[in-house]
């Protein structure tokens, strides 16, 4: 049985009560030191941080953005904490509940990369949690463009649909399999459609990544400011296809989706898994198109059940939101966002916006190129709560104000 402190100094001799003192004494000094040695070395590694920002041209609200953490929770849709006001060169670091900034500071990780910017944005140094990133990259790689997906063509010259085989001796079969194969991509951009781009001026930086994603056939042609014009990959849905199909009943002036087909030539156009039957009709309405106006599309199906991989993503990682996926979650915007994941590292989304308002209380429409709401529920404020999640993981930048 142990002998109480008091005792032990009492009963022991003086040489013994010498050496406890020293030895309690030692290790107080030791424990100091260990603290203060792991303070100081915090504190000298964010001040090497904040000028390592001032060498590349950061500005100081800038500065103060990036060593800053969001800690925005998800909450209710009807709740959702929107980026403060107050943030006009990188709206996506901050954020502020009606009630006040629920902002807080941490320091860089030791492994975070500077790179040289622009002094106005921030779109490509924002910190990316690589573990996190790795995790969602192995649950989506069923989404692998590589894999489970049939890869077609469709040519001017021809009125079928042609199956892209990789030849013996090197090359394919399609013409546009070289230019059109999907790689490993620092940077990324996922442009929704959503009204809150509209004088956003975020043109100049979607083009600037390395692969651009898209949704619908949105127009570019007359909003390049926004959204930029860059377009190398285009998820169609089926009332989409359904759309183009109607529209060759229509005289040119008033066939929009031939007009805005025609700027996509040459580039990639994903579908979900559909029926035999809808496939075949979609697929003649693109080869009448393609051969009135000698156009070329590599074409991706997708040939699982998207709705089965989401959810499953959803309510591994994010259990609170799974209850939200009612009725359906395989969204064109969730299958990019996922998708994407296994093949680019740094993925920023443009227009992933459901309100009717702005974060300055500003109404917007529904689109940014009109404002015609679609007939049946849609599953975006889903799309949008998981979106911010993700953005809260830093797994991807969620943009929701203007870029300049």
């Amino acid at each position: 049985m142990r002998m109480p402190l008091l005792l032990y100094f009492r009963w022991s001799t003086p040489m013994r009560r010498l050496r406890g003192t020293l030895t309690l004494v030692l290790v107080s000094t030791l424990t100091f030191l260990f603290f203060a040695f792991v303070y100081l070395s915090w504190n000298c590694s964010r001040n090497a941080r904040l000028m390592s920002l001032k060498k590349v041209g950061v500005s100081s609200v800038q500065r103060r953005a990036l060593m800053e953490e969001d800690v925005s929770l998800m909450a209710a849709i009807s709740d959702v904490i929107l980026p403060s006001a107050h943030a006009p060169n990188n709206r996506s670091y901050y954020t502020a509940s009606q009630k006040g900034k629920t902002n807080t500071s941490r320091p860089f990780p030791a492994n975070y990369r500077f790179e040289k910017i622009d002094k106005w944005s921030t779109w490509d140094i924002w910190f990316i949690d690589e573990q996190v990133l790795r995790k969602f990259r192995t649950l989506s790689r069923a989404l692998l463009p590589k894999g489970g997906m049939a890869k077609n063509e469709i040519r001017w010259d021809s009125t079928k649909v042609h199956k892209c085989v990789r030849k013996a001796k090197g090359g394919s079969t399609c013409k546009l399999d070289d230019k059109n194969t999907i790689r490993h991509y620092n940077t990324c951009a996922i442009v929704g459609k959503s009204g809150i781009l509209t004088g956003s001026l975020c043109g100049g930086e979607i083009d600037a990544h390395d692969y651009v994603i898209r949704f619908s056939v949105a127009p570019t042609v007359g909003y390049e400011h926004d959204v930029g014009s860059k377009r190398d990959i285009t998820f169609l849905n089926k009332d989409v296809l359904l759309k183009i199909s109607k529209s060759l009943r229509l005289p040119d002036p008033r066939n929009l989706y031939t007009q805005r087909l025609k700027s996509m030539n040459a580039s990639i156009l994903m579908f979900d898994k559909g029926k035999t039957k809808e496939w075949n009709a979609d697929m003649k309405s693109l080869i009448t198109i393609a051969r009135k106006n000698k156009l070329c599309f590599t074409l991706r199906k997708n040939t699982k059940n998207l709705g089965i991989i989401i959810r499953g993503i959803i309510s591994q990682e994010m259990p609170d939101l799974a209850r939200h996926l009612v009725g359906g979650v395989d969204t064109t915007g969730m299958l990019s966002v996922f998708m994407a994941s296994t093949f680019c590292r740094r993925i920023n989304l443009y227009g992933f916006y459901p309100f009717s308002k702005d974060t300055h209380g500003k109404g917007i429409r529904y689109h940014y190129y009109d404002n015609v709401k679609p007939k049946r529920k849609d599953d975006f404020p889903v799309e949008y709560m998981v979106s911010k999640r993700l953005h809260s993981l830093r797994v991807v930048n969620h943009v929701i104000d203007k870029c300049r």
